[in-house]
């Protein structure tokens, strides 16, 4: 066997590196295990019937003392999000005279975030015709709470609450008086509330 063969064999037979891999006598450590994510919190089962309550701060004193609290019925549904995002739902309300306005007036938006319920009017309202050319219309801004997602009989928050009262001969296009309103009351206040009760 010439010098070249010789080489050759050696190199087979894996005793020397001769510029390639070999088996390594130190055993390789495991893969670092890919951390999980989180658990995230459940959504909070909001969904169902209920009756909400709106009351008015009671120094609105501009506001007729009848429409100081409005009771509606509502069906609350999921709507959106979840899975460590904002959860949405829609309130549909019944047991009123309500105005479709641009797809709103009878419905609004519920937004859950972990365990705190915050009412969203940032578009949309509520428009209620209480009687012939009179109507009222309630949006709000901030206003929420910490619930128990085991205990959600009944919900309520104080919110920046806003009541507009009109009374005009015009048909309502916008939540907001006409221009040629014989009446335009509005009351603006932090200490408003919504009430929420399961039925």
């Amino acid at each position: 066997m010439n010098k070249r063969l010789a080489i050759l064999a050696i190199c087979a037979q894996g005793l020397v590196g001769c510029g390639g891999s070999h088996p390594s006598s130190t055993p390789l450590s495991p893969s670092a295990p890919i951390p999980s994510s989180p658990p995230q919190p459940p959504v909070i089962g909001l969904a169902g019937n209920y009756i909400v309550t709106f009351e008015a701060d009671r120094s609105c004193e501009q506001l007729p003392g009848a429409l100081k609290t409005r009771t509606y019925e509502a069906s609350i549904g999921y709507n959106s999000g979840g899975n460590g995002t904002p959860t949405w739902f829609r309130a549909y309300l019944l047991g009123a005279n309500f105005v479709d306005i641009q797809g709103w007036g009878q419905t609004f938006m519920i937004k859950v975030t972990d365990n705190f319920v915050h009412f969203d009017f940032s578009d949309s309202f509520i428009v209620e015709k209480v009687e012939p050319g009179a109507y009222l219309t309630i949006n709000g801004g901030e206003g929420g709470i910490l619930v128990e997602p085991s205990n959600l009989s009944t919900i309520s928050a104080s919110f920046d609450g806003f009541f507009l009262y009109c009374v005009t001969n015009s048909e309502l296009k916008f939540p907001g008086c006409t221009a040629d309103a014989m009446t335009n009351s509005t009351c603006r206040s932090k200490n408003s509330r919504w009430t929420l009760t399961r039925r």
